[in-house]
Order: structure tokens, then C-alpha cells, then sequence
């Protein structure tokens, strides 16, 4: 197995412990020379994970010391190794509290400064999500409508981070999908917040997205997360 791959293993396994709480902020980590026993591993690939863990935030690397589990607060958990390992539901109400900040002036923002072109681009991912049945589908294209209004706000510092919450967001919308009619009640939000975009209303799209995201607050609450797979 390549050194990188044997790295990437490492910190997949430490990422999927600390996540899972087996590993709590301030547990050390085995020495250095007793994961190189586990891996059957040299100590420069060791290092490698270790460090790789250390700029993602989730533990904390003092040169000629131990290693131990870093402050919750500083943890990367919109990272996409953090994510293939965990389910990210712990995080999903912080994730709706930062949409709610940002996506109803970004509906705004679009508003104000689509293209026809980019509205045209919307309907058709609403056709789209209307036509299927499939959650994982209506997820995907959930994220691409929302990732169409970003874009449409001609903002790419928004739309950059709107980028960054999107893997999240995909685990929060398949989680909801589970809800009797979530679905549905999307599309139909999504409608409304298309039909003010369309109209130039940025008031109205800033406060159809601030009613969108109370849907969706609102199925997730239904969700056992603990049921998560």
C-alpha cells in the first residue's frame, strides 16, 4: 500500500474515533512507536497522519511530546475525510444556525442580480426534483438549486462559502427525506423562493428562504439521528 494511502488510513481510523466520541477533546493518542506497531508502519508516515490530523483541527501536535484530541471548537467538521467517517448529524443544528444567516441574503442578493439564464438554470433543476422519488436524488438536486442561487448573487466569496457547507448539507438533507412529505415541501418552498427571485423581490426571497429554512429545521426535528448510518 503507498505511504499516502497508509497515511490517509490513519487518519480516516483516528477521525472515525474521535467523531464517534470514543476519543474525547483532551485523550492522548498513542505514542508515536505503538501506532507504528498497529499500522505496521514507519515513524515519517505516523508523523504524516498525525500532522495531516493536526491542520484539520482535530488534535493538537507539541513537538517532543504527546499527541492528544484537540478542543471541539477547533475541529474542521465541514472537512471531507472528517465527513466519509462520520455522519455529521451532531453538527446539524449548527448547520441549519449558519444557513439561517446566510442563505436568506443570498436569496436576496439573487434577487436583485440573476440572469435569465441562471433562473432559466433554476426551473429546470426544480423539474428536475419534482420528477423524482429518489432521496438521495432529491438531496443532490436540493444542494444544486441552492448552489444556483449562490451563484446567481454574481458573489463568489458567498458562493464560495455556500460551497463549503454543501457536504453537510447533503448528509442534513437525505436525513430529512425520511419525514412524511419533506420532499414535497421543499419543492414547494423552493417555488416560492424561485417565483420573488424571478420578480426581482429581494425582500421576498430573503424572507420565503427565512421560512424555507424553518421547514427545514422543522423535519429534522422529526429525524431520529441517532439512527443515522
Amino acid at each position: 500500500m503507498a505511504r499516502t494511502r497508509l497515511s490517509t488510513a490513519i487518519v480516516h481510523d483516528y477521525l472515525r474515533l474521535i467523531g464517534s466520541g470514543e476519543l474525547r477533546p483532551g485523550d492522548l493518542l498513542p505514542p508515536e512507536a505503538t501506532v507504528c506497531e498497529m499500522y505496521s508502519v514507519g515513524r515519517s508516515v505516523v508523523r504524516e497522519a498525525f500532522q495531516a490530523l493536526d491542520a484539520k483541527g482535530f488534535v493538537l501536535v507539541r513537538q517532543g511530546a504527546t499527541t492528544s484530541v484537540a478542543p471541539k471548537r477547533n475541529w474542521h467538521v465541514l472537512d471531507p475525510d472528517f465527513l466519509e467517517v462520520n455522519t455529521g448529524a451532531e453538527f446539524f443544528e449548527l448547520l441549519q444556525e449558519t444557513r439561517d444567516h446566510i442563505e436568506p441574503q443570498i436569496a436576496a442578493l439573487a434577487a436583485a442580480r440573476a440572469t435569465k439564464e441562471q433562473i432559466v438554470a433554476m426551473e429546470a433543476i426544480l423539474e428536475r426534483q419534482s420528477a423524482t422519488s429518489s432521496p438521495k436524488e432529491h438531496a443532490e438536486l436540493d444542494i444544486a438549486f441552492h448552489e444556483a442561487i449562490a451563484r446567481a448573487t454574481d458573489n463568489s466569496v458567498l458562493a464560495s462559502m455556500h460551497d463549503l457547507i454543501t457536504g453537510l448539507g447533503h448528509r442534513a438533507r437525505v436525513a430529512s427525506t425520511e419525514v412524511d412529505g419533506a420532499m414535497e415541501r421543499a419543492e414547494d418552498w423552493h417555488r416560492i423562493v424561485l417565483e420573488a427571485i424571478k420578480k426581482g423581490d429581494s425582500e421576498g426571497a430573503s424572507a420565503a428562504m427565512f421560512l424555507h429554512l424553518r421547514q427545514v429545521r422543522s423535519e429534522l426535528a422529526k429525524v431520529n439521528l441517532a439512527n443515522m448510518p
